[in-house]
């Protein structure tokens, strides 16, 4: 809810967005008054890959804070999602930098002359309860880095998207999943993926932890290309894949596993456990876990 202490002729233009030489100082001085925060959300995506990288603030059911962060680097590669528990102090921290620099009032900005098409985009989005203050329970205000931005706004805004991103921490981890088409996707010894959920969920950029091994996949080709780092040189190795058995890989816990066969005739199989790829020989003797890279 906003109220300015201006009139609309000295900050805004005909089209009821701030004029474009409007400074930070004066961004400060429109009086603004919103209820309790209840969610924080940062995106950058939608270039021509259709990337996503998505980080929310949130409680949730049970009224506990919760960060989650969401990543893809294609379009068509499912999301790999993982929550965290943050503390109730991160509600308050950014409450305080939004009121500081007035950050609700952004989403009045106008846009930037200068489109550039099939570019990402950033936002940060306040979202607000202001039914306590006569306005509705859910009230959401966007800022786009696309817009223009006052001199020392962007430095404002990176501290502010640092902030957010300083509470996700490794050893508070909640869950983590894939998300294909907005539901999430679990994998396990007694689930049931679908031909199309495992084609997803085999794609992605892949890598072992030491970089040895590297996989980049679209679904699940005839032939599957895996690159192999030794030194500076990388080398192609490949596998034919035969069938997807819906069945688990001796103590596997996954459903289901891709039956594989390099060049020399020898049995792999490859499946995802939690959310790993796993790459292994039929006789135990060799096997890789991958992670998503992106």
């Amino acid at each position: 809810m906003v109220f300015l202490k201006f009139s609309r002729h000295s900050l805004y233009d005909s089209d009821h967005k701030f004029r474009k030489d409007i400074t930070l100082k004066q961004l400060r001085s429109v009086e603004s008054r919103h209820g309790d925060l209840i969610g924080v959300r940062y995106s950058h995506g939608g270039g021509m890959n259709g990337d996503t990288d998505t980080t929310e603030l949130f409680r949730d059911e049970n009224g506990k804070a919760v960060i989650r962060k969401s990543t893809a680097a294609f379009h068509s590669f499912p999301l790999l999602v993982r929550e965290y528990s943050a503390d109730d102090a991160a509600f308050d921290d950014l409450r305080t930098l939004i009121d500081r620099d007035n950050l609700s009032v952004w989403k009045d900005l106008p846009a930037s002359e200068y489109i550039v098409y099939d570019a990402p985009s950033t936002h940060i989005t306040m979202i607000f309860d202001d039914s306590q203050i006569g306005g509705s329970w859910y009230e959401s205000c966007t800022v786009s880095f696309d817009d223009v931005i006052p001199e020392g706004g962007r430095d404002i805004l990176r501290n502010f998207t640092s902030s957010l991103f300083s509470y996700i921490s490794p050893d508070r981890k909640i869950r983590e999943y894939f998300e294909i088409d907005g539901e999430p996707v679990e994998v396990g010894k007694e689930t049931e993926n679908t031909t199309a959920e495992i084609l997803s969920l085999l794609s992605g950029n892949w890598s072992t932890g030491d970089n040895e091994l590297l996989f980049y996949n679209f679904g699940l080709d005839d032939e599957l290309s895996f690159l192999r780092k030794t030194g500076d040189e990388y080398t192609e190795l490949h596998y034919k894949s035969n069938e997807i058995v819906s069945v688990p890989w001796n103590e596997a816990d996954c459903g289901w596993y891709v039956s594989l066969e390099d060049d020399e005739g020898t049995g792999w199989v490859l499946y995802i456990e939690g959310i790993s790829l796993v790459l292994k020989k039929c006789d135990g003797s060799e096997q890789y876990i991958f992670e998503r890279t992106s």
